[in-house]
């Protein structure tokens, strides 16, 4: 999974942002079940140390954009849900604030990763 983070208002906060985003369980679960559930995104910019403006924020998942100026979009739900099934999965979140950018890498979270871990004492 790339989490790309554009036109953030500095270096950091792109950084920051972008791996709020490739570390959300959240949203390495939407990945894992196809499920282009943009809020999830959202949220975890939203929770983020990063400057966040849902009003200039703009959030694709592969080409299509799924969120922009502080609302849904409509899009093709199988379409986006067959991008994240694929074997490379980006999303691009445009904070829309300066002009800094990060790419996070990232994979999603399994069930079987979920289960081993649960399982798993020390």
């Amino acid at each position: 999974i790339e989490v790309i983070v554009r036109r953030a208002r500095s270096p950091r906060d792109a950084e920051i942002a972008a791996k709020s985003v490739a570390n959300s369980p959240l949203v390495k679960c939407a990945v894992h079940g196809a499920d282009p559930n943009w809020g999830r995104v959202v949220c975890a910019l939203g929770k983020s140390a990063a400057k966040i403006d849902p009003g200039k924020l703009t959030v694709k998942i592969g080409g299509q954009t799924v969120f922009a100026r502080g609302a849904a979009r409509r899009f093709n739900v199988p379409k986006a849900g067959a991008h994240l099934a694929g074997k490379t999965v980006r999303i691009t979140c445009d904070l829309g604030l300066g002009s800094s950018a990060y790419t996070a890498l990232t994979c999603d979270l399994s069930k079987q990763y979920v289960q081993i871990n649960a399982e798993y004492h020390t």
